[in-house]
């Protein structure tokens, strides 16, 4: 037996569809786009902020301590150099003239030591000693080194004290 098989009509129903999203990734791509230039802006950034303090460094340490007769002389970091390479050349500075000041304050400990008879001669020299050389380096103009020469002459000073108390 056959059997013949109708097919429904079709039926067209007209509703709103309401809100078509029509996103073609222009938004995502943007973000993207600004994500990757604050990441390069930031790299370049970073970059030229270690050139210029190492720039910085490099001025520190060929900035002359000494004179050619082995005096101090305190010298100012070149003004042309940028904020961060004079801020990365203070402390470079800093350590050379706090190293130059302890080798000639312990070379005149030593001398005041050698030329002393008793520990309260050369307690009185040292002394003595400590307030001639303070005035000296503040005409210098390393007056910002008061404490690092005050430091070192008391510790240099009480060891040799105590030593010679001891001999």
């Amino acid at each position: 037996m056959v059997q013949f098989l109708k097919a429904k009509p079709t039926s067209f129903v007209n509703q709103p569809v309401g809100v078509v999203g029509v996103d073609m990734g222009g938004q995502r791509a943007g973000q993207v786009l600004a994500s990757t230039a604050n990441n390069l802006a930031q790299q370049f950034f970073k970059e030229a902020t270690d050139n210029e303090k190492k720039l910085g460094e490099d001025a520190a340490l060929e900035l002359p301590i000494r004179d050619t007769k082995g005096n101090l002389q305190f010298t100012s970091i070149d003004k042309s150099l940028s904020q961060v390479a004079q801020e990365a050349a203070d402390p470079v500075v800093r350590r050379r003239y706090t190293e130059a000041l302890g080798v000639d304050l312990y070379k005149r400990i030593n001398e005041i030591r050698l030329d002393s008879t008793s520990s309260e001669d050369f307690n009185s020299k040292t002394q003595a000693f400590m307030g001639s050389y303070i005035d000296e380096v503040n005409k210098l103009g390393g007056a910002e080194y008061q404490n690092v020469i005050t430091q070192s002459v008391t510790n240099l000073s009480t060891q040799h004290f105590y030593a010679m108390a001891t001999e």
